[in-house]
């Protein structure tokens, strides 16, 4: 797939196990190996810690970036998130509503504004942003995300 086309990974799902209806944090053996076909990878602090051992994201980012990882983004909730690439780190703000109703997917949310964004051209603060507006515009309301492209414009924009 690596050949055809860049690939965006989530690391939640080889991080995490369910036993008896419960989600246990688990390792990754094969992540090294695998790592050197992902583009693009996310995960959220404690997931980078699990992944890599780093203490810090600094640490952590830099090494997944040695395997080949073009762009990681590390979220970190109401605290924002961090995105390293290319030897830079762009730190991206929490854009929060007045009311969180359900966090639940955000994560998901958040990525699939950012791979919307890049794929539309936008840079990596610009694509962070606007990823970022998104998921905390889907905190607002219960279920998977509903808006548009200019819902969560409008959103980002009323922060400045």
């Amino acid at each position: 797939m690596a050949k055809k086309g860049k690939i965006s990974l989530d690391v939640q799902g080889y991080l995490r196990e369910v036993v008896d209806f419960k989600v246990n944090a688990t390792g990754w053996p094969q992540n090294i190996e695998a790592l050197q076909y992902v583009d693009i990878l996310k995960a959220d602090v404690a997931e980078l810690k699990a992944l890599t051992g780093c203490e810090t994201v600094e640490e952590g980012a830099k090494l997944v970036a040695g395997c080949c990882v073009k762009e990681v983004i590390i979220t970190n909730g109401s605290n924002g998130s961090v995105i390293y690439t290319d030897g830079v780190f762009y730190n991206i703000p929490a854009y929060q509503p007045e009311t969180v109703i359900d966090a639940t997917g955000c994560g998901d949310t958040y990525m699939a504004g950012y791979l919307y964004q890049r794929n539309k051209g936008a840079g990596i603060q610009q694509a962070g942003e606007f990823a970022a507006a998104m998921a905390g515009l889907k905190t607002a309301a219960a279920g998977a995300f509903v808006g548009t492209e200019e819902d969560v414009t409008r959103f980002w924009k009323s922060f400045y």
